[in-house]
């Protein structure tokens, strides 16, 4: 298989799934890591790989906000302008906010997520980073349910979805419990 994959693709395990099986729907939760780079200078070879915000963000802070989205709540605030779905409820199982020299590492994961929702919540997090909102403000928007309350969309490049777990021995991410642990260990590897 890795053969005829393009080059960014590769499959580390194949298992055997039944015919009905649908790799969206019956996701039980996913993983995702965003990734800021805050040198002054953008290295060419992260440039694709990392968004770039060449100022010291205040880490502790994100910290704060990052553990106001965990659990059930209704994230409308957070969704891509224009999404039809049945419900903006959704359950965040653990997230976190990590760095490495100039690298912050945003974790987070949840039984599902709204369209744009984890870059809506990047550049949110980089606001409070930035001084611009409180911590505690995440709250306020959350319970707002308003998109324009939250901050604008974070570009594609840093997101990476890392994991998704189907349940039934079909695993490949980590527990909440193993997410801080592991997503950190990933920091350390980079």
């Amino acid at each position: 298989m890795n053969s005829i994959f393009p080059s960014d693709i590769s499959a580390l395990e194949v298992k055997e799934v039944e015919p009905a099986f649908h790799a969206r729907y019956r996701a039980k939760s996913k993983t995702y890591i965003y990734i800021l780079e805050t040198a002054e200078i953008l290295s060419p070879f992260l440039s694709r790989y990392a968004l770039h915000i060449p100022c010291k963000l205040d880490i502790e802070a994100m910290g704060l906000s990052v553990k106001i989205l965990e659990g059930e709540h209704d994230f409308r605030s957070f969704m891509a302008a224009g999404s039809t779905v049945k419900t903006t409820k959704r359950r965040i199982l653990a997230a976190d906010i990590a760095s490495k020299g100039s690298q912050i590492f945003f974790f987070i994961q949840g039984s599902g997520f709204l369209r744009h929702m984890v870059r809506n919540i990047v550049g949110t997090l980089i606001l409070v980073g930035q001084g611009k909102i409180a911590p505690d403000e995440v709250d306020r928007i959350i319970a707002c349910r308003d998109r324009a309350s939250a901050g604008p969309t974070a570009p594609p490049q840093g997101l990476y979805l890392v994991g998704v777990d189907y349940g039934e021995g079909l695993r490949n991410s980590h527990s909440p419990s193993e997410m801080t642990s592991a997503g950190r260990r990933q920091c350390n590897n980079y």
